[in-house]
């Protein structure tokens, strides 16, 4: 159990690892990505304190990302993201909210 866990965290900083490179090219979307994908793993080896961390990570980077215009529609990588899995659309708008208040 314990070796699942490690590799599962190994993941997880990996994904934390990539997110940096791309927030240092500007590149704020993928890292946000990258972090979700990072968080994920962390939830699997139940460290509910990097999930945290990462949420805030998450929520300052979503900052950075430039606004698309009321009018613009969704694209297509979003609507499948919204159908597939409504538990992280939930945990969007949460951290969406987080930011605005």
């Amino acid at each position: 159990m314990d070796e699942i866990k490690n590799i599962l965290i190994t993941k997880a900083e990996e994904f934390e690892k990539l997110s940096k490179i791309e927030v240092k090219r500007q590149n704020y979307e993928e890292a946000v990505s990258l972090l979700f994908q990072a968080k994920e793993k962390y939830e699997e080896a139940g460290l509910t304190g990097q999930v945290s961390i990462l949420i805030k990570k998450i929520a300052n980077l979503k900052k950075l990302i430039p606004v698309s215009p009321a009018g613009a529609d969704i694209s297509s990588r979003e609507k499948i993201k919204l159908e597939v899995n409504p538990k992280e659309n939930l945990e969007e708008k949460g951290i969406e909210l987080l930011g605005k208040a």
